[in-house]
């Protein structure tokens, strides 16, 4: 099993689902579920547990990232959507 480093360094470590999940700020299921949609693929170890390489992890960063972004807007514009079409309403009234 490889060794967390210190800091964000990576280098040459592979790291465990559950430590990637608790970087990125995912869960274990939201990896497995990016693996499973090719988003980011990481290698198995001889026990076929996944094993997050440096680029790995900075690439499960990028999707929570955007994921977050995502939600945020989706949120937003839930909250726009009934008030513009109230708008219009009140407009064709």
């Amino acid at each position: 099993m490889g060794k967390v480093p210190r800091g964000n360094e990576f280098s040459g470590v592979f790291v465990g689902i559950t430590e990637v999940g608790r970087l990125v700020g995912r869960t274990a299921k939201t990896l497995r579920r990016w693996e499973k949609e090719r988003l980011v693929v990481p290698m198995r170890d001889a026990q076929g547990r996944r094993r997050y390489s440096e680029d790995d992890i900075a690439r499960c960063k990028e999707l929570a990232r955007h994921a977050r972004a995502a939600q945020y807007s989706s949120r937003k514009l839930g909250d726009i959507i009934p008030h513009q079409l109230s708008l219009l309403e009140a407009i064709d009234d």
